[in-house]
């Protein structure tokens, strides 16, 4: 009996793993293609960082670099964003971070 539970609770946990597999890939494609769009609208590369809670998207965090920003508006950036995250994850996030990277001086 405790065999036939242990082998159980091992085939549950494979299981939901591949869920779980299935959903970092499909997120990390998403998260590419918010990448590429970004970058074809402004012209700028971005790091895109994803936090998904009980299947729902909580938060993104899209970073630029201060230097290759210039003189865009954050406001021009925002929009960019927010397409490029309706296009790809077809939903906006509970919480959407646009950063401006500065490095150390």
């Amino acid at each position: 009996m405790r065999f036939v539970s242990v082998l159980m609770f091992s085939a549950f946990l494979l299981l939901s793993g591949c869920n779980v597999a299935t959903t970092m890939k499909d997120m990390t494609a998403k998260q590419k293609a918010v990448q590429e769009a970004i970058q074809q609208k402004t012209g700028l590369q971005t790091q895109v960082g994803w936090l998904e809670r009980n299947g729902q998207l909580a938060q993104i965090t899209v970073a630029f670099e201060e230097a290759a920003v210039g003189d865009k508006k954050v406001s021009e950036l925002e929009t960019s964003v927010k397409e490029a995250i309706q296009t790809s994850f077809q939903t906006q996030p509970q919480v959407l971070c646009v950063q401006i990277l500065t490095k150390k001086q």
